[in-house]
């Protein structure tokens, strides 16, 4: 049979398998069976099984109707259903023949085909199906990816669904029991819910995880011995406002000016996200001194509402009106319980407390019992050597003949031995004043604070105080002594005036 008749006489290609197993397991060859005439081609390969990664020869040969060989230099193309399968590149038959290697790796079956490149009218050959067995288990895979978008606190829509695959993507049916571990990773904070799902023929489902910070994450799956798989983007948004916290918490340095840091208060969920979720348009929120002497000067309140500060107030003119120790501001806000800052020293002089009103009927035999004044010290040194002067009151004078006064030292801040406190004494130490009349008290400072240590000193033992002239002063006659500055005087000691 000359070549034209070969090309009239329906000349077919046809497939024959030959599978490989691994090494040391003998061939086995599959047989060819003919076709009927009635049929245009029919598949040449029997029941062929492939152990995933190990190749097998796919023959394939030009045929007339008759099946017999019929020598031909066509180009013929090896295609399968397997996407995943190694093929290869088309080529030439030589005396009408050709062997191919073609891997497989896609279970369950897939199909071989031959086709003539050079002369399309010929008609292709497709083998039957080839069982192709599953590798062993290498990864894991996502096969539900958990919602791209949640709410903290609240678990996800949509649950994370995980498979155990062999390298190329096939499902380990057989898998059961094995423990898959979710975590989060990119983003924030832990991963809540039940984090450990187990196999089930491969396959493992969440059914409650959740986060809680508002962020954005991602969750990696792991499991003794594969190789894990992480999730895409979740979008965590906050929940609904239902707290206020300082975010930036009070502290000063002296009285007569603002907070040296001004506070920030903020609406958040209950899980410490900054949230203005279901705030209405204006909300009013207040600020209030709750310790501490004295009360808050200049502007203490501001809308928070979503058409204001939208779940945030920024302060800028928040002052104290006196020195002193353990200050703390309350913030309020209509439907959410009240904050409270951390507590915070304002440096400077504090006022004296503890007068009582004195009736005018018996002013002239009545005491009034004052403890303080109190000054902070700033910085180290910020008292520095030399006298200080406690003058009294307009209209007061101090009473010289009971218990004096002593002046109290604390340690405020910084480290070391007592030698860096004022007058180089413990912490708590009541020292002596150094003289006292009718209208002043002095005290001496002879060694200054030093190397990062502060201090405080307070006047205490009660200043006992009478009116000179007690006619002049009918009621209420200065409950709260305003021992407001201290003065350098010239032979540069120092003085608490009134």
């Amino acid at each position: 049979m000359n070549e034209q008749n070969f090309c009239k006489f329906c000349a077919n290609l046809a497939v024959i398998g030959q599978v490989f197993r691994p090494p040391n397991s003998a061939p086995n060859r599959f047989l060819v069976r003919k076709p009927s005439r009635s049929a245009s081609l029919s598949s040449a390969l029997g029941h062929l099984e492939q152990v995933e990664w190990w190749p097998f020869n796919v023959i394939v040969r030009s045929v007339d109707a008759d099946w017999n060989l019929v020598s031909s230099t066509h180009t013929v193309g090896i295609t399968s259903s397997d996407i995943n399968a190694t093929l290869p590149a088309n080529a030439a038959l030589v005396a009408g023949a050709r062997t191919n290697s073609v891997t497989l790796r896609t279970a369950p079956s897939q199909t071989v085909t031959a086709t003539d490149i050079t002369d399309g009218t010929k008609t292709a050959n497709t083998s039957s199906p080839v069982t192709v067995n599953v590798g062993a288990a290498t990864k894991l895979t996502i096969q539900t990816q958990p919602s791209p978008t949640a709410t903290a606190g609240v678990p996800f829509a949509q649950q994370p669904i995980v498979r155990v695959e062999d390298s190329v993507g096939n499902l380990i049916t057989t898998d059961n029991g094995r423990l898959i571990t979710a975590t989060r990773s990119a983003g924030t904070g832990t991963l809540q819910g039940t984090v450990t799902a187990t196999t089930v023929n491969g396959i493992a489902t969440f059914t409650d995880l959740s986060h809680n910070v508002a962020t954005t994450i991602t969750i990696n799956f792991t499991t003794s011995g594969l190789t894990g798989a992480t999730s895409g983007n979740i979008i965590v948004s906050p929940a609904s406002a239902s707290q206020l916290v300082f975010t930036t918490q009070p502290s000063g340095t002296r009285t007569g000016s603002p907070l040296a840091t001004q506070p920030v208060v903020k609406t958040q969920d209950a899980y410490g996200n900054t949230s203005s979720v279901g705030l209405p348009l204006n909300l009013n929120l207040n600020l209030n001194l709750t310790s501490g002497s004295g009360s808050l000067l200049g502007t203490t309140n501001l809308d928070i509402g979503t058409a204001a500060g939208n779940g945030t107030a920024t302060f800028t003119t928040v002052e104290c009106s006196d020195a002193g120790t353990n200050k703390q501001i309350t913030a309020s806000a209509a439907g959410f319980a009240n904050a409270l800052s951390s507590l915070f020293t304002l440096d400077g002089v504090e006022r004296a407390t503890g007068g009582t009103d004195i009736p005018s009927s018996t002013a002239g035999g009545t005491y009034t019992t004052l403890a303080g004044p109190a000054y902070y010290e700033f910085a180290n040194g910020d008292v520095g050597t030399g006298t200080i002067i406690l003058n009294a009151p307009a209209g007061f004078v101090f009473d010289t003949g009971g218990t004096a006064p002593t002046v109290r030292i604390d340690r405020l801040a910084g480290g070391g031995a007592n030698g860096k406190n004022i007058n180089g004494v413990a912490s708590g130490t009541s020292a002596a004043i150094t003289s006292r009349t009718t209208t002043q008290i002095t005290f001496t400072v002879s060694v200054a604070s030093s190397s990062g240590v502060t201090c405080s000193l307070t006047w205490q033992n009660t200043f006992a105080c009478v009116p000179r002239q007690a006619v002049l002063w009918p009621a209420a006659i200065l409950p709260r002594p305003a021992l407001r500055r201290w003065q350098r005087l010239p032979t540069a000691a120092r003085a608490l005036a009134g």
